[in-house]
């Protein structure tokens, strides 16, 4: 039986004969031609009036057989998606493990980015359906890193909601390790202890543990907490940055902190001022990254000797970051040999750079495999006074490729000495608001060819330049050095071609005036520059 009843319309398709002859002459018709041909005119108007009939019902009959088939076509396109889309084959195990990668993750430290939400996973998976709902439940790596936010306006309703979620993730991640990060946003009085509690109830869980507090009676609390047995702490990092009016903000760090026993601690992450470094005892052995840094200038910071004793017993340290500005009592000092060293940063305080303090520290490490090294003083109104024994440990370090001074006041002729201690670099950056590069270190760095035909400069290797300028020739001799780098690179002389480099105008001069001739010359460069792109530059800014 047919989808639908369509009935053929029987016409009339000829004339009668004497009709069909009579109207191919001009002969006129008899009356009864006439009354015959009106006749049929009537009929073939009904004929008419029931085929406009018949072809309105089939154009019904026709639209819904086009809507019948677009549905069809719909649910065969949705049939085939299913069949064909790769996300409805995977087995839950691989997408389980999908999910676990769509975490907002901090890439260095592995902490949580973002505070619970629906908007971000894991939440937000279990939002897209009950079976990937199921899954994000039954993934306990989802559920193994948290945030949390006390607010500065909080009350102990906010704070037991705080709990609640901790512990909500704690149940779903079963037995794999966490990771916490709490910050507290400061000067509040709700009492924290029922958080702190719930951390140390599940103390051989956690895998890494990430504090910012900034208030007092938060900070009082803190501490007691490290008394429990961290027994998987890998990374801790505690940071204060407590008012600098707040007078007591001067207190040592409470003993609790020292007792850490967990053998599995590689990373160490210390913001604090008025820290006492002989109540810190960790298994410094196992220690890799470590950070100690003073947040309130001149305020405190550890002395030297303090920090050599530490890093005496820090064999397989790879990172350090240190704050260096306390006054010296002790010596002599001991000589630290870090043979993983790799990156080494130090910041010196406000009363650091006219005492010993640095060149103590530059004389008692040695760090041979040191890759990157940055230095930057926060205050200084005089020359570094350290920067021979600066030079003898760049030279001790002989795999260094990057270098990084901020604000260090170098004189013009310690310039030398330090970029030919430091020959194997490939990153160079340079900023002070005392001196800029002087022109003639450019030079210095630009390739000169010697009598047995190869190339030489300072830093020959280098791909990386960030330095400031004081006046418009600066730029010139930058550029003038990019090309001669790229010639000699080209022709196999032993120097390396400069690939990134970032001019920035110094805070010595009047930028407005600079300004218009700094906009002339490179204007009359363009053509220079643009060659330097075509010959490998990848970036050049220049603000």
């Amino acid at each position: 039986m047919a989808l639908y009843d369509v009935h053929p319309v029987d016409l009339p398709i000829q004339l009668p004969s004497s009709i069909s002859q009579l109207l191919v002459t001009n002969v006129v018709p008899s009356e009864v031609q006439m009354r015959e041909m009106r006749g049929l005119v009537c009929t073939f108007e009904q004929h008419r009036i029931t085929l406009k009939r018949e072809i309105l019902r089939v154009q019904g009959i026709l639209a819904e057989m086009q809507k019948s088939q677009a549905e069809v076509e719909n649910l065969i396109s949705s049939l085939e998606a299913g069949l064909d889309s790769p996300i409805r084959r995977l087995p839950p195990e691989m997408l389980s493990k999908i999910f676990e990668h769509c975490l907002p993750l901090e890439e260095k430290s592995q902490v949580s980015t973002n505070e619970p939400s629906i908007s971000h996973a894991p939440l937000l998976l279990g939002r897209v359906c009950s079976t990937w709902r199921a899954i994000s439940l039954s993934t306990p790596r989802l559920w193994s890193f948290l945030k949390l936010v006390v607010p500065c306006i909080c009350t102990d309703a906010v704070v037991d909601k705080q709990r609640q979620i901790m512990s909500t993730w704690l149940q779903r991640s079963g037995s794999v390790p966490m990771s916490l990060r709490f910050i507290h946003q400061g000067y509040s009085t709700s009492n924290l202890s029922s958080i702190y509690d719930t951390v140390i109830s599940y103390a051989s869980r956690w895998r890494i543990l990430d504090f910012l507090v900034r208030d007092k009676s938060a900070i009082d609390t803190l501490f007691p907490i490290f008394e429990a047995s961290f027994s998987s702490l890998e990374y801790l990092n505690v940071h204060s940055d407590l008012n600098k009016s707040d007078g007591e903000g001067h207190s040592t760090i409470p003993s609790a902190i020292v007792n850490l026993s967990s053998t599995s601690l590689r990373r160490l992450a210390l913001s604090w001022n008025s820290m006492d470094m002989s109540k810190i005892h960790v298994p410094w052995c196992g220690i890799t990254h470590l950070s100690l840094m003073d947040v309130r200038r001149g305020a405190w910071s550890p002395p030297v000797f303090a920090y050599l004793d530490i890093l005496c017993q820090c064999p397989n340290l790879i990172e350090c970051v240190l704050g260096i500005g306390a006054v010296e009592q002790r010596s002599p000092y001991v000589f630290v040999d870090l043979p993983r060293m790799e990156r080494l940063q130090l910041r010196t305080l406000e009363s650091c750079t006219q005492t010993r303090r640095m060149e103590m520290l530059f004389e008692a490490i040695n760090a041979p495999n040191l890759k990157e090294f940055t230095l930057e003083e926060t205050h200084s109104d005089n020359p570094a006074s350290y920067i021979a024994e600066l030079t003898s440990f760049l030279k001790r370090s002989q795999w260094l490729k990057k270098l990084s001074l901020r604000s260090v006041w170098v004189r013009q002729e310690e310039f030398e000495q330090l970029l030919s201690a430091a020959a194997s670099i490939t990153h160079f950056s340079f900023h002070s608001c005392h001196v800029c590069l002087p022109l003639d270190i450019i030079d210095s760095m630009t390739p000169r060819i010697s009598s047995d035909g190869r190339a030489t400069c300072l830093a020959p290797v280098l791909e990386s330049l960030d330095l400031e300028w004081d006046n418009a020739d600066v730029l010139e001799s930058i550029i003038l050095m990019m090309e001669l780098r790229q010639r000699n690179n080209t022709q196999g002389r032993g120097v390396a071609q400069l690939r990134q480099a970032g001019c920035r105008p110094s805070q010595l001069i009047q930028c407005r005036t600079l300004g218009m001739q700094v906009r002339d010359r490179l204007l009359a460069l363009g053509g220079r520059l643009q060659r330097c792109y075509e010959l490998g530059l990848v970036r050049l800014d220049i603000h």
